[in-house]
This record gives structure tokens, sequence and C-alpha cells, in this order.
């Protein structure tokens, strides 16, 4: 155990101990970061300025426009990134999908047109209007890549047709000709549509591999190859090695 997690760990058990629930942390982040959301929508995270010190799900709501709290909406599971910093929340996948039991008889806890408010604590974390359908099945071929010029340190960036999910950020890497993995820095940024990498060291001239793990996945579940409406849980994502797209550095 590290002094981090041993420090974490005597503070919630002084809370408890305490009898009382810690205010929660600023939200300083929350995805999708766009103005709008797809009915079908599977997850969505938020990332606390430190780590919350109790749980934060049972202080979570997501609210219609009329401010009524969408009843069974989010799965009651708490989804932590190692920092405990990052909590993605998952709405309930029975809603989503067609054909289950949930989504026959409560439907989605979506509906197109509503605005919906998610509410932390004290805190109105985001709002969005939800769209119609759900996201589009990412594919790489489909990707624009704006490559910046060799000597300099300048972003080399990646531009989405649809949003990708929040987390899949560092599903996607760059490597030179060898196979090794240039280092540096990557963000997601408009509403989850682009994707920059800022090298440590400038770009050198020749050719760099792009790389994208099969795992990489939009906000409503679906794969590279694989739409989470459709899924048959033998998908190419468990299947296939990375995928790769060659371009040059001039």
């Amino acid at each position: 155990m590290s002094w981090r997690q041993f420090m974490y760990g005597a503070a919630v058990l002084l809370s408890l101990a305490a009898g009382r629930t810690a205010p929660l942390p600023n939200v300083v982040a929350v995805a999708p970061s766009g103005s709008t959301i797809p009915e079908r929508l599977l997850r969505l995270s938020l990332t606390f300025a430190t780590p919350p010190l109790d749980a934060v799900l049972p202080q979570i709501a997501l609210l219609h426009q009329d401010g009524s709290v969408i009843q069974g909406a989010l799965l009651d599971q708490e989804l932590w990134s190692p920092d405990r910093r990052t909590l993605t929340l998952l709405l309930d996948p029975g809603r989503v999908k067609t054909g289950l039991i949930k989504h026959d008889t409560q439907g989605l806890a979506l509906r197109s047109g509503d605005r919906v408010t998610l509410q932390v604590a004290d805190q109105l974390a985001r709002q969005w209007t939800v769209i119609p359908g759900g996201c589009v099945v990412p594919d790489p071929k489909t990707w624009q890549v704006k490559v910046p010029s060799a000597g300099t340190a300048l972003p080399l960036t990646l531009v989405f047709p649809v949003a990708i999910d929040a987390q899949s950020r560092d599903l996607i890497a760059v490597a030179n000709e060898k196979g090794d993995r240039i280092q540096g820095a990557s963000q997601l940024l408009n509403g989850e549509t682009v994707w920059r990498f800022t090298p440590v060291v400038p770009w050198s001239r020749g050719q760099l591999r792009l790389l994208v793990h099969p795992r990489l996945e939009s906000p409503c579940g679906d794969e590279i190859g694989e739409a989470f409406e459709h899924a048959t849980g033998n998908g190419l994502g468990s299947q296939r090695a990375t995928l790769g797209r060659w371009f040059s550095i001039n």
C-alpha cells in the first residue's frame, strides 16, 4: 500500500467514525463535454479536484428539464480511475439495449428533446440537450490526420467525424518506424472530437504510425467495428491486434 492510499483510507475511516458525510470536492471536468448527448448514451465521467472521501453516487442525480429526477437512469456502480479522481458512471445498459426486459418495460432513461442536468451534491455539473438515436461506431479510416513539420514540437492532431469516449484518450498512440512509442502528452478537445498529441522532443523526419487500440469506444459503448446495440460478445475488439495507420513527417 502506498503512502497516498494509506492516507486516503485513514481519511475515509475518520469521516465514517465521525458519522458525517464529507463535502464533495469541486467537479473540474465532465464528459461528454459537448452540448448534446444521444438517447442511447452509455457512460459519462466526472473528474474531481481531489479524491472524494465518501461514496459519490448517492449524491448524484440526473434531472429532467422540469427539475424532476430521472428515476433508475444510473447503474448502482462506481468505476474509479487509479488516482480516484475520475469517476465513470454507467447508464443502465438494460434500458439502453433493445430486446432486454428493462428496455421494453421502462424505456430509455434519456428522451430526445429533454434538457438534462447532472447534479453532483450542490453543484450543477453539466447540462445537455438529448438528441435522437445513439452514437456512430468509431472508424479510424475516417479520421483526419493533421501532421506537423519535422523539427518542431507542434502537436499532431486527429479530427473525428463523431465524438469518442473520454476514457479512450489513452488508447491512441504514435510510434516510429521501429515500433517504439513516441513519448508525449495527449488531450481530447471540442467535445471529444479532436485528439491532440504533443511530443516531448521535436518530430523527426520519416514514417510514423498511428496506433489505435481496438477497445476504443464511443460514449454509447460502440467499439471499433461493432455497435453496442448489436454486440455479440465476440466483437472485433477481442480478436484483433492494435490497428495502425502510417503517415509521414516531412
